[in-house]
């Protein structure tokens, strides 16, 4: 009799639209250009098949973004940019999966997404089909990624910074350069460790993340001790969709958050017995000059030298304070007359 009592109430709660399930808040992060999931679940039974599931974003007034009853899309009163981007996995509705999947997101799909249900008949088509809270609220943000340009020194320890949102679910966060994984992180609410591609091997023990950081949103990476070699562009990734990758598995195909441009100049960098300020360019050419500026002198004394010898009387106004020294066996040429 117990039993019968409470499974009539919980028929009656159905009937009601009233459900037991807990909202639950979602951030995600994509790129434009990208499809992306926003998750939706309830539990189900044979006596509580979903009608209908509407959902909706605050900001567009009586206008949905999907409204599916009986089996079936109602565009009706769709916003018309989600027309043909929007759609459910029919089979999976069935198991109380009602995650919205969005395709090609643009910039202006940034915002609040809410999803509601109701497991009874219904004859309403426009917004609010349900006037209890929703099931799953989602806060989309789609965003370029940010760029960056920085100018390092070989020696000097850099920052690639990489953010995202404070209390975004990153599951898994991602350092590539050159499409090569610099640094794969599968959980960065625990640790902070890297793993490197084997071609990449160059950059162990060089590169880091920080756990701290990693709890305030901040995914940025550690480059010590960089070198010529380490120019090039970085990319930092994350993933947000619980994936489970495999140990051989270091790709994120999670939205680019970060995009940084490193460049490693010489210019003024000391090497060692030489000024930090020196040019070895500079320095090259300058032995070069004074190497052929003494030899051009060396070349006119040897024919002025030569010019005299053989001269008995040598005018004062050529050799006044003027001193020629030849070889050891040779003596001093004498100056000329007074």
């Amino acid at each position: 009799m117990a039993a019968t009592t409470s499974d009539s109430l919980c028929y009656a709660l159905i009937l009601s639209s009233c459900f037991l399930v807990s909202a639950a808040v979602e951030t995600i992060i994509a790129n434009p250009g990208q499809s992306v999931i926003l998750p939706c679940q309830i539990q189900v039974s044979e006596k509580t098949a979903v009608k209908a599931i509407e959902w909706t974003r605050p900001d567009l007034e009586e206008e949905y973004v999907l409204f599916y009853r009986d089996g079936q899309l109602d565009t009706d009163h769709q916003y018309p940019t989600f027309k043909n981007r929007v759609e459910l996995k029919e089979e999976q509705v069935k198991d109380g999966d009602l995650s919205l999947n969005l395709k090609n997101v643009r910039i202006s799909d940034t915002g609040t997404y809410e999803c509601r249900v109701v497991q009874r008949r219904t004859n309403h088509r426009k917004r609010s089909i349900l006037e209890s809270d929703p099931i799953n609220t989602t806060n989309l943000t789609v965003v370029e990624p940010d760029v960056k340009n920085i100018t390092a020194k070989p020696g000097d320890t850099v920052i690639l910074p990489c953010n995202v949102t404070r209390n975004t679910n990153i599951r898994v966060v991602e350092w590539s350069r050159d499409n090569k994984t610099l640094c794969f992180n599968r959980n960065p609410e625990i640790n902070d460790l890297c793993r490197i591609d084997v071609d990449l091997l160059s950059f162990k023990d060089r590169v880091q993340l920080n756990h701290a950081w990693m709890a305030e949103g901040n995914m940025s990476l550690i480059l010590k001790n960089v070198t010529i070699r380490d120019s090039g562009r970085y990319e930092c990734r994350v993933d947000q969709s619980g994936t489970k990758h495999t140990k051989r598995q270091v790709r994120v195909e999670g939205p680019c958050i970060s995009i940084v441009y490193l460049t490693l100049s010489d210019s003024g960098y000391k090497k060692a017995g030489g000024d930090k300020n020196t040019n070895p360019g500079v320095g090259v050419a300058v032995g070069v000059g004074v190497a052929f500026a003494f030899a051009v002198g060396a070349a006119a004394l040897w024919l002025f030298y030569k010019n005299i010898k053989g001269q008995k009387h040598i005018p004062h106004s050529v050799t006044a304070g003027v001193h020629i020294y030849s070889p050891a066996d040779v003596q001093p040429l004498p100056q000329g007359d007074q």
